[in-house]
């Protein structure tokens, strides 16, 4: 189901939030919608730098053939030529490199940029934020199991990411917020809802293996 529906959304060129609870493969279905994707472009997955070799177990449990790239040296040199000399093939690094390197990576078009433990962009003042905005890619998908941490402003950050502008200007989802006005809310929750898949471990328990 999931991979269905970031498959459907990348159709209509949209994206969206997986925001599974933790455990319910979120990094496999991510997988399988990178696995899918026919295009001449490198997809890019960007993690905590904790994640980033969890990711690449994955690949070796679930598609032991898929191409990829680990980013993920203490030396700038060695980073830099692993950029350049990145194909079609999937890279897998984390929002530290990404930040370090953006000279390296400002100027490649990506076919899809995941981004996991997507809270890490919540607020938009960073320069993390500014960064993972400015990549260029055709889709764009962020995974997380607290899309909401605190705010309503955490959500606007991730939505800022994956679809510019659709949830308009962050001041007034702030305004909103504060005045906790519950018909504007309660259109947010509307807006945000098609493009947000959350299934509870405790809502399908019977499914897991």
């Amino acid at each position: 189901e999931g991979f269905r529906w970031m498959s459907l959304l990348k159709a209509w060129g949209l994206g969206g939030v997986l925001a599974d609870e933790m455990g319910l493969g979120k990094t496999l279905q991510s997988l399988c919608m990178i696995k899918s994707e026919t295009g001449d472009m490198p997809s890019i997955v960007v993690c905590p730098k904790t994640l980033v070799w969890s990711w690449d177990r994955e690949i070796d449990k679930f598609f032991p053939g898929m191409k990829r790239i680990v980013i993920d040296s203490l030396k700038p040199e060695e980073r830099v030529a692993k950029w350049k000399g990145a194909g079609k093939e999937l890279i897998i690094t984390s929002y530290s490199v990404v930040i370090n390197d953006f000279p390296f990576v400002k100027d490649k078009y990506f076919e899809t940029i995941v981004i996991d433990e997507a809270q890490q962009i919540k607020n938009n003042n960073t320069k993390r934020f500014r960064v993972l905005n400015s990549l260029k890619s055709k889709h764009r998908f962020a995974l997380t199991g607290t899309p909401l941490e605190n705010h309503v402003g955490d959500l606007w950050s991730i939505f800022q990411f994956i679809m510019p502008y659709y949830l308009g200007n962050k001041r007034d989802v702030d305004k909103m917020e504060k005045a906790g006005n519950n018909e504007e809310l309660d259109l947010l929750r509307k807006k945000t809802a098609p493009f947000i898949l959350r299934r509870l471990k405790s809502e399908i328990l019977d499914e897991l293996p």
